[in-house]
């Protein structure tokens, strides 16, 4: 068939819950949850403190940047289009390329990292299952596959139903990731003991392994451009959402 040069525009069905939901869910994530007791471990509570005040501001700058070319090119397809508008064909493929790289990346940490919750979560409620091999020491039984594989499947089929399914599951999961927070906030507070807060700080070397993470955490940015053309929302409230993701407090804006 030719190319007659007309494009399929995507069907603005995302509105303001559903992005705020998508921001917050993306950018802050729940890493937070597996990898709390190794940043306080490895710098001390302060300097785990310290070390995402840093990476947070530094941060700041990469959301700003998103937060001005995403109303500009609102368009899916998010970095690749960036790059090739800017830089053309060959830079826009390569970008692709990285970002298809470092998603797989993600995809191989958030399976076994899925496991890992559940088996915190329920311990020897699950079956221990066979040992398949040995990662870094840690044995990977056909429960901890089997568990990350329906988890990879769960999300592959529900982003196949399309931005609106994908942005319910994200707002549920949100909402019980914040729950989660403030369940662990409240049980620190009422059954903790300060006498658990050390080592206050560890020393530098403690502090640059945390803060060499905290990208990592923030990640997500990128999921908003890429989600633009769905979005049924003034361009102006989209960049507002990248760099203020608590602005949908403001009056006028539901």
């Amino acid at each position: 068939m030719a190319n007659t040069g007309t494009r399929h525009k995507l069907k603005r069905s995302l509105g303001m819950t559903d992005v705020l939901a998508l921001a917050f869910g993306t950018m802050i994530g729940w890493g937070w949850i597996m990898l709390a007791g190794k940043w306080v471990t490895d710098s001390g509570v302060f300097g785990a403190i310290l070390a995402f005040a840093v990476g947070a501001v530094l941060c700041i700058f990469v959301g700003l940047t998103y937060a001005e070319l995403t109303p500009a090119l609102p368009l899916a397809g998010g970095e690749v289009v960036f790059a090739y508008r800017a830089m053309g064909y060959n830079a826009s493929m390569i970008t692709g390329w990285m970002i298809a790289f470092a998603y797989l990346g993600v995809a191989a940490w958030e399976g076994p990292a899925l496991a890992t919750a559940l088996g915190f979560l329920f311990g020897d409620h699950l079956p221990a299952g066979f040992v398949l091999w040995k990662v870094a020491g840690f044995d990977v039984t056909t429960t901890f596959v089997l568990i990350g594989s329906l988890g990879a499947l769960l999300l592959a089929y529900v982003n196949y139903k399309g931005a609106k399914s994908s942005a319910i599951f994200q707002t549920v999961a949100t909402i019980a990731m914040a729950l989660g927070g403030v369940a662990f906030l409240v049980a620190g507070v009422v059954k903790g003991d300060v006498a658990n807060m050390v080592p206050v700080f560890t020393n530098g070397q403690g502090f640059v392994a945390v803060l060499l993470m905290v990208p990592a955490m923030f990640v997500g940015f990128d999921v908003i451009p890429q989600a633009a053309e769905e979005m049924n929302l003034p361009l102006n409230k989209i960049a507002t959402i990248l760099s203020f993701p608590s602005v949908w407090r403001r009056p006028g804006i539901s």
